[in-house]
């Protein structure tokens, strides 16, 4: 994923979360809607409804989504429907219609280590645009999330990270998905010395240098970011020992950073 791509995936979600989401939560634990045994909430999708009456905030089962698709054959009404029944380039979402109108609405969908953010506002554009009521087409990638859905459940990546991280290899989103995959191809692989291989490989010059683009433009690590920097260009040179010797200092600081940015005291000892 792009850089441009991460943040516009990022930044509105994570606004979208602090404004209608956290509050929302927080009233229904307050009205015992949701029960405090039930805390912490995992969140895997949440659909904000923007209406003319006012807000509606769908969060995990709540959310209800229609779709239009192509069929590649007759289908009978309440018939279950696979990928191999339709064309999956001609699936598109059908957006919130509430008192009769379109509404406008804002999805997002989690899968594993992915997010995904679909949204209409034309809805709520001046008249003249609102009369088109949704003459365009929302794609929506059916087939990407099933296959998604189905390599999670025949991997099982949970198991996978643990049998890494047993194995002393510290477990990173990078590992996803062809590390993981390796992992379940080759139940032996771990202990095998060319191992070492096939993560460098999912560490290369383009995930790297994706992840150094997105560090920069969102400040991640602030006046540390140089010498981020510095350490992923030796890696990826070859002179590992100057990596690690940049790197290293800056472990505990990083810590502190982040400590420091959410209000947590930090203890020290000498």
């Amino acid at each position: 994923m792009s850089t441009h791509n991460q943040l516009m995936t990022y930044r509105p979600m994570s606004q979208l979360l602090k404004i209608f989401v956290i509050p929302e939560i927080d009233k229904r634990v307050t009205s015992g809607a949701i029960a405090i045994t039930d805390l912490p909430l995992q969140i895997f999708q949440f659909r904000l409804i923007l209406a003319a009456g006012g807000n509606t905030l769908e969060i995990n089962d709540q959310v209800d989504l229609r779709a239009k698709v192509k069929t590649t054959r007759p289908i009978a009404a309440g018939e279950p429907l696979t990928l191999a029944d339709i064309d999956p380039t001609e699936c598109y979402l059908e957006g919130p219609v509430i008192d009769d109108k379109p509404a406008a609405f804002f999805l997002c969908q989690s899968s594993f280590l992915n997010f995904m953010n679909v949204f209409d506002f034309t809805p709520n554009a001046p008249q003249a645009a609102a009369d088109e009521e949704r003459s365009h087409s929302i794609r929506y990638p059916i087939a990407e999330i099933v296959q998604a859905h189905h390599m999670l459940q025949v991997m099982q990546p949970i198991a996978k990270y643990e049998q890494l991280s047993d194995a002393n290899w510290p477990p990173g989103p990078a590992y996803y998905p062809n590390v993981l995959w390796h992992v379940h191809s080759h139940p032996d692989a771990v202990g095998q010395p060319d191992f070492s291989d096939v993560v460098a490989r999912s560490y290369g010059d383009t995930y790297l240098r994706g992840q150094v683009d997105f560090w920069t433009e969102t400040k991640f690590f602030g006046d540390r970011n140089t010498y981020i920097m510095k350490a992923v260009d030796e890696y990826l040179s070859g002179d590992y020992v100057s990596s690690i010797y940049v790197l290293v200092p800056h472990f505990e600081g990083i810590i502190k950073d982040y400590l420091t940015a959410t209000g947590r005291a930090i203890a020290i000892s000498i």
